[in-house]
Formats: structure tokens, C-alpha cells, sequence
């Protein structure tokens, strides 16, 4: 596969342009996401538990940076498709911040935590500190594999979807939101 990376303004992380990525550097562990929240009403609580708060369903992830355009699109297109009921109930989505040593809580609250910003995430948002580890799903105890490596390095914009076991069962790095992978998310969360 062919793919070009290049830093854009505003944006954190490369743009890689492709579809779904199989990728074998991804933990086939089990795990799980322990993490603070923005802190809204929303968020559920300060400490979110990942797989707990899923109650038995699989999670979509989006990665994002406030100041990542790609990102921003991601979350309007992924809102507009909750509120036209093309997600279904059994799915749940969360962003997980991903470059806190870069970008302040009241930057990405700014963008995704205020109601009246176009970016507004209607879904919990999850803040880790840099060099969070994951849990194992399992045992519930805390590893020692660092929450980035566990989910192979996302850049921004990287969409996941973890299973309700904690087995990290698709991606995609597409930058701009598109209907192609849109449509690979309903099918996968419509088939678990």
C-alpha cells in the first residue's frame, strides 16, 4: 500500500490517507481503558472505565487532537449520524484525547467540551495523562503496556473499534470523514 504523511497546519499527528488498516502491532490482548474525563455531565463520572461504562457493547474510538481539522469532521459527521439514528443503540462511541503533553484541557474542552463550538462531542471524552497504561480486561489489574502502544500509535484522526471482550477489532486512519468508512463501522458494529 501506497501512503503519503505530511504535517498540516493545525493538526498534531500526519495525515495517512487509506481505508481500514490490519495491522499486526496491535495488543490481541484483552484490555481495557481506565482514564480521567473532560469532567462534563456527559462524561459519566471523572474516572471512566471503558469497557464498564460500554455495558456489553463494542466501542467505537476516535482518537483526537483540538487542533486536528480531520478530527473535527470525524466528530461532526460521526454526531450527525447519532442524531439521524444511523448508529445504532447497541454501539457506543468515546474520544480519547491524544496528545495531552501538547494540547491543555481547556484547549479540548474549547473545541469538544462547549456546547455552542461546531465540534461539540456529545459522548464521553477521555483525557489520559502521557504514558497511561492499559488494564487487563481479564483480571482488571493495570499492565505495564502503555495506553499508545496497546492501540499501535494513533496519529489523528484513528478510528477504532474495540470489541465488548476488549479485543481492539478494527481501524481506520482516514483522515476526512467519508462515507465508505462510515459504512464499514455500521457493518462491523452491526455484525458483533
Amino acid at each position: 500500500m501506497l501512503s503519503f504523511a505530511f504535517i498540516s497546519s493545525g493538526c498534531v499527528g500526519p495525515i495517512v490517507e487509506s481505508s481500514s488498516i490490519e495491522n499486526e502491532n496491535i495488543v490481541n490482548d484483552r484490555i481495557n481503558v481506565i482514564s480521567p474525563t473532560l469532567g462534563r455531565e456527559v462524561d459519566k463520572s471523572a474516572n471512566y472505565n471503558l469497557l464498564e461504562q460500554a455495558d456489553n457493547r463494542s466501542t467505537l474510538i476516535l482518537w483526537a487532537g483540538a487542533g486536528c481539522s480531520g478530527c473535527h469532521d470525524w466528530t461532526e459527521t460521526i454526531r450527525n449520524e447519532m442524531e439521524n439514528g444511523n448508529f445504532s443503540n447497541a454501539s457506543h462511541v468515546v474520544t480519547i484525547h491524544r496528545y495531552p503533553n501538547f494540547e491543555t484541557h481547556k484547549q479540548v474542552f474549547n473545541v469538544y467540551g462547549n456546547q455552542s463550538s461546531e465540534e461539540y462531542t456529545p459522548w464521553p471524552i477521555l483525557m489520559p495523562e502521557e504514558g497511561a497504561v492499559v488494564w487487563n480486561a481479564e483480571t482488571g489489574e493495570e499492565t505495564d503496556i502503555k495506553l499508545i502502544d496497546a492501540f499501535d500509535n494513533p496519529v489523528t484522526p484513528t478510528l477504532q473499534i474495540i470489541d465488548k471482550e476488549g479485543v481492539i477489532i478494527w481501524q481506520s486512519r482516514t483522515y476526512w470523514a467519508t462515507t465508505s468508512v462510515l459504512e464499514e463501522i455500521s457493518t462491523v458494529l452491526n455484525t458483533l
